[in-house]
């Protein structure tokens, strides 16, 4: 087997190489369904990847125009762009995955050097500026609307830097090497219209870039082909979290990974490694309700939330017992004070994460019916209805009991008097 992946301490563990395959000189490759695209020089190949241990050649595409250039590669939907340099991006139909067809072809300001399409919009690794953003709002005429440069120079107007690599997109971030060992780029792209730096690295020059979830792939090369696992859960300060290397010389490298994750495909030179993942990972734990610290006055209660995990969800337990996998939930009955909830999922290779809930239940208020009193005004607070009718009942058998003692009075005077 021509070159395999050195178990170095500190680095990629989980790796075993199942297989190789050749090409003659790989720079980019991307998934489709079943199929495995590959930018290899002058042509897309069309790989069946129905066994992610044997791929099978099915199509060598070559109608492209001079020179015939096939450095990068991007998928949407059903389309497949390629990056021809020379300012050429080449637009092919895959809605027939074997059988890719030519759409159309452009030519923008300057050379490209990778393709990244997501949505609306194309993201271009340039050879002589960085990024280039591009509207795609017209598809056969797209228009630039933003740039990144590479260390730019102070010539205004003008495209002038050092070159884009590769180029990948997740949601409102771009990922970006730059040529000459100008390093590994992360760029926040949600104003497309002004490109900014979030995190910068050096090193050797990174070829490709493959995303899968939290993880940045890097391929690099300069003599041997380099690959490091980053870690982006905290996009300003990503964390290399493993590597590994092909032994053998090379000028160039490439990495994809296998939709399902469970495959990492490495380029050096022409040779391609086939890389099972080994799963390590225990799954993950969404809690939907309720939440943490929340207070409850009712004895009874319903805990839902969500698991994943690469291998499968094997069962999620709630307080030891079942409540589900990828979807659970369990009716819990609560204890006066502060509950701890114990969450636990394991997956199908015996891997197991536990979150503890904790939440509070009070008995609920008792409510004391008085008879009604009379409320008198204070602070300019009104008096009730019910507590003005009493007063004027007051009042009226105050005045009926002064009006007979002044009438008894008269009387007795009276008869006095006689």
């Amino acid at each position: 087997m021509a070159g395999s992946a050195e178990a170095a301490s500190g680095q990629l563990r989980n790796l075993t190489e199942v297989g190789i395959f050749t090409t003659h000189k790989p720079h980019d490759a991307e998934f489709y369904k079943d199929y495995l695209y590959i930018a290899d020089g002058n042509s897309v190949l069309v790989y069946n990847m129905t066994d992610p241990e044997s791929p099978k050649l099915i199509n060598k595409f070559t109608d492209f125009n001079e020179p015939r250039q096939v450095d990068g590669l991007s998928i949407s939907e059903d389309r497949l762009y390629t990056a021809s340099g020379a300012g050429w991006v080449n637009v092919l139909n895959i809605s027939d995955p074997e059988t890719p067809e030519k759409l159309y072809q452009f030519n923008y300001l300057d050379s490209s050097g990778d393709v990244a399409v997501q949505g609306d919009y194309m993201y271009v690794a340039d050879a002589n500026a960085g990024l280039l953003i591009f509207d795609l709002y017209d598809r056969k005429d797209p228009s630039l609307i933003g740039m990144f440069y590479i260390l730019r120079s102070n010539i205004s107007g003008s495209l002038h830097g050092w070159g884009g690599i590769s180029v990948e997109v997740s949601g409102n971030y771009a990922f970006l090497s730059g040529a000459s060992n100008k390093g590994f780029y992360i760029i926040d792209i949600s104003d497309k219209t002004a490109p900014r730096e979030v995190y910068h690295s050096l090193g050797k020059n990174v070829y490709d870039i493959a995303l899968s979830g939290n993880d940045v792939y890097l391929a690099r090369s300069g003599g041997t082909s380099d690959f490091d696992k980053l870690n982006i859960s905290n996009i300003y300060a990503p964390v290399i979290t493993g590597s590994f290397s092909i032994a053998g010389t090379a000028d160039r490298s490439a990495v994809v990974i296998h939709p399902s994750g469970d495959y990492l495909y490495a380029a050096s030179e022409g040779t391609w490694h086939i890389f099972m993942m080994e799963d390590t990972l225990p799954p993950q734990i969404i809690i939907e309700e309720p939440g943490e610290g929340e207070v409850f006055t009712e004895r009874t209660i319903e805990v839902s939330g969500r698991a994943s995990d690469r291998s499968g969800v094997a069962e999620v337990l709630v307080n030891g017992q079942f409540a589900g996998t990828e979807s659970w939930h369990q009716t819990i009955t609560l204890v006066e004070g502060i509950n701890s909830i114990n969450i636990t999922a394991f997956d199908k290779k015996g891997f197991h994460k536990t979150e503890i809930l904790k939440i509070s239940y009070h008995l609920p208020e008792q409510t004391i019916i008085s008879a009604p009193e009379i409320e008198a005004t204070v602070n300019g607070t009104e008096m009730s209805p019910a507590g003005r009718l009493v007063i004027l009942n007051l009042i009226y058998i105050a005045f009926i009991v002064i009006f007979l003692i002044v009438i008894a009075y008269l009387g007795l005077k009276s008869k006095r008097i006689l």
